[in-house]
């Protein structure tokens, strides 16, 4: 696959639509932010502080802004943190933040750089926690925040934990090969309504 292809900035965009159904996006959803370049720490500071106010100007209830925001903080520390980079400035400025509200759920879309060889492994762990049920996610997640298990590269593993006992739903994910060492790997967080969570969970971090 020709790298320069993929990252054109004509279709940078066209390839997460296509993977997460937004043929129908701009009458069926809101979206709420998009964003597409390098993903910094203070660059992701700004898109929250963004989102925040953009969600609070919603009729969603405290509750829900509250769990949006939380997952979308794990979402954008996940790129910042654990993303790869490439010698190609073009590849480093291939991150994406989309953030929407459905009719019955928000959802938190990222897309960032990935080195080959850690494709499987992170395969296995979403898959891993997308067929827990929400009682086991909560107490492994319980147990590796006890344990302090995670590394500080491996900790990508405790964030999905964190997104997924939050979101109600299952992750979307996708893998497409850049070239002989990075994969684009594309996220999605779908946060529903109508999913409860103790005090406790919502406060513990």
């Amino acid at each position: 696959m020709n790298e320069a292809r993929l990252f054109d900035d004509s279709r940078h965009l066209d390839l997460i639509y296509q993977l997460f159904g937004f043929d129908r996006i701009m009458t069926e959803k809101e979206l709420l932010l998009v964003f597409r370049d390098e993903m910094t720490q203070e660059i992701t500071d700004d898109l929250i502080a963004i989102a925040e106010l953009k969600m609070n100007d919603t009729s969603s209830e405290k509750k829900l802004i509250r769990r949006v925001f939380n997952v979308l903080v794990e979402c954008v520390q996940n790129i910042v943190n654990h993303a790869d980079s490439s010698p190609s400035d073009k590849l480093n400025k291939s991150a994406i933040l989309v953030i929407g509200r459905g009719a019955d759920h928000y959802f938190v879309i990222t897309g960032n750089l990935i080195r080959n060889d850690r494709v499987e492994n992170l395969k296995e762990i979403i898959d891993l926690i997308n067929g827990l049920s929400p009682e086991v996610i909560r107490d492994y997640y319980t147990e590796k925040m006890r344990l302090a298990e995670f590394s500080a590269k491996g900790g990508a593993g405790l964030g999905l934990l964190d997104i997924a006992r939050r979101c109600g739903r299952k992750m979307e994910y996708d893998f497409r090969p850049v070239n002989d060492e990075f994969s684009y790997f594309s996220f999605k967080a779908n946060i529903a309504f109508n999913h409860s969570m103790s005090e406790n969970q919502v406060a513990s971090k």
